[in-house]
Parts: structure tokens; sequence; C-alpha cells
């Protein structure tokens, strides 16, 4: 059921990205205890990009609030998430921590694989936050339950062109291993701590595009989307963004690219117009912007396939003959003609 539901989720993601690239793969041990830290700009898509994106059998720690009734307990669970409790989820949750870690320890020590967003919660926008300790806390503890056992961290920076946009593209790069025993020392519990976690940020930091400038956020992004930077590259657009920053920022105009795929796109949406009408009530109650494309991508791989599955059967039960099999390759092949070809916006 796992394997089945990660090909799913991998075929989905890839008709619903105009593009994902990988960059860094050959930087994933094939085997060994690892613990990959990524930033987190988008949700629950974050996660299911890095589990199609490498080879290794991975383990999520995800918040607990995610974990809200028994049947999506049992999913989570049977995709190899785990909930970690923050201060936010109740202090007297915290406790319960103890026995993840416990976990995280023996799974680490049976060589698998551990994914955390070390940020501790998702946000849209382009910059790397504080990260918090609790993956050395994983990772420390892990070295003095079985202090001979090599651990190697995998930061991992996820950029989207525009997360919230649709269609959207993604590249996730995978960073140099990162060798958590040279930054462990027991009696200097606190700096060790302090060391790795600047060692990661920074490394998150070249393997994104950061903006740390606060205060100017929203006017520095419009000139990046004014240059049309390469979101994708974060290596070139943070160049980039260096040389921006010396000069005067200014209020851009952000051009509009012609979309000649308009009339495919209508089309599409006449014949879809159920389900789209569905998302976008149900995109109105959505009241964290970061949540936007996960919750579209559930209803681009679910209501709408079915949607087109019922209208197929609806052709064969009116027409016969093989004309319902014509109308499913048109939707397959429209759909991905547009996602593939229909220009980004910023």
């Amino acid at each position: 059921m796992y394997q089945f539901v990660k090909i799913y989720f991998q075929a989905g993601l890839y008709c619903y990205f105009q593009k994902i690239s990988v960059v860094g793969k050959e930087n994933i041990p094939r085997k060994g205890a690892v613990m990959f830290i990524s930033n987190h700009p988008n949700a629950l898509l974050d996660p299911l990009l890095i589990g199609i994106t490498n080879n290794r059998k991975s383990n999520f720690l995800t918040r607990a609030g995610v974990f809200k009734n028994k049947s999506i307990i049992r999913f989570f669970t049977m995709m190899k998430m785990i909930p970690i409790y923050r201060i936010r989820d109740g202090w007297s949750n915290l406790s319960k921590n103890e026995a993840i870690f416990e976990t995280c320890y023996d799974l680490l020590n049976t060589q698998e694989a551990l994914v955390i967003f070390a940020e501790g919660s998702h946000n849209i926008k382009k910059r790397i936050r504080p990260l918090s300790k609790g993956f050395t806390r994983i990772l420390f503890g892990t070295v003095d339950k079985y202090p001979e056992l090599p651990i190697s961290i995998i930061p991992v920076g996820i950029n989207y062109s525009n997360s919230v946009n649709f269609p959207c593209q993604v590249s996730i790069h995978y960073g140099t291993p990162i060798d958590v025993t040279k930054h462990y020392s027991k009696d200097t519990l606190k700096n060790s701590i302090d060391s790795l976690k600047e060692v990661v940020s920074n490394s998150l930091k070249e393997l994104t595009v950061h903006i740390e400038d606060q205060q100017n956020y929203q006017l520095i992004k419009n000139n990046l989307d004014a240059l049309e930077v390469d979101y994708l590259n974060p290596k070139k657009s943070n160049k980039i963004l260096k040389r921006l920053l010396r000069k005067t920022l200014h209020k851009k105009k952000i051009t509009t690219p012609i979309n000649w795929w308009s009339p495919l796109y209508l089309i599409l949406l006449l014949n879809s117009l159920i389900p789209w009408l569905l998302w976008k009530k149900a995109s109105k109650n959505i009241q964290e912007i970061e949540f936007l494309s996960t919750f579209r991508f559930a209803f681009f791989i679910t209501l709408f396939p079915l949607f087109y599955l019922f209208q197929s059967l609806a052709i064969l039960f009116i027409f016969g003959g093989p004309w319902h099999w014509y109308y499913l390759l048109f939707c397959f092949l429209a759909g991905f003609l547009y996602v593939k070809l229909a220009p980004l916006r910023c």
C-alpha cells in the first residue's frame, strides 16, 4: 500500500508541477543513518517532494496537530510519518516527545532516514527562518545512545517559482553531507547545539533563495520578480540579490506574459466546471496561504480524475463505442499540455 500510494503521488506531482528539477542527488548516501533537514515553504507538498525525489525510504517528523482522527493517523502512520509535539500543542503534550525521540534514535541506529523541517512551521516567504533545536536533540541523543554510529545530515533546499499560483515549477537541492559527530561535544552541549544549527542554517541559505531583510522583504521580492530571476537556481538568484541590495531599491513594474494557452484553459474549465466550482468554494475556507497549493493538489489528484471518469462512463452509456476512451485521452493530454506549457505568473 505504501509503494502504491508513493507511485500515485509521484505521478500526480509530476503532472501537477510544470517542472520538477533535482540537484545534488549524488550527495544522498545510499545507506547509513541520515537526517534530511529542509526548509518548509509549502505545507504538505514539501515532504511529498522530498519523498519522491530520493531513493531512501524516509520517516517524516510531522507536527502533531495534523494527526486529528483515527483514519488520518492510520494513513500517516502507513506513510511513515511520526508526530512531533510543539509548545503550541500544549505543555502537557511535550512529554510525549521523549518516546518519539527514542523511536528516532532506534530508527537511525537501524540505518534508516529521517526528514525534519527544522524551522518548526511553514512560511511562504523566500527566506530561511531560525532553526529550532529539536533536530539537535535527536541527533545528539542518538550519538549518546549509539556512540559508534556515523550519522549524516543532508540539508535540503526547496525552491518554488511561486507556490501559490498554478501551474508552478519547483527545484529540490540536496546539499553536501554534514558529519554530526564533528559538531558534538558532550562537555560543551550548548556550543555544540549552536554550532550545528549555524552550519545547517548557512547551508540551507545557499540551497534556497534567501531574503534576509524582513523589513523590506516585499520590495526586494518585487524587484526580483521584475528582473525575472530564476528562483529554481538559488545560487544565481542569491548573486543577483546581493548586487540588488547594493543599489537603491524602488518599486518596479512587473510585466504579465501573454497567455496564448487561454483558449485551452477555457475548454478545460468548461470540461471541469463542477470540480472547479467545488475547488473555488473550498479554497475560500483555507486560512493559511501555505496550505492553498496542498489542497489544490488534493483536488487535482482526486476529484478531477473521478469527475472525468464519471463523464466518460456517461459518454459510454449514451454513445457506446470507443468515444469514452477518446474523451479520457483528451482530458489527460489537454490538461498535461496546459500545465507544462502555460506561462508562469510571479
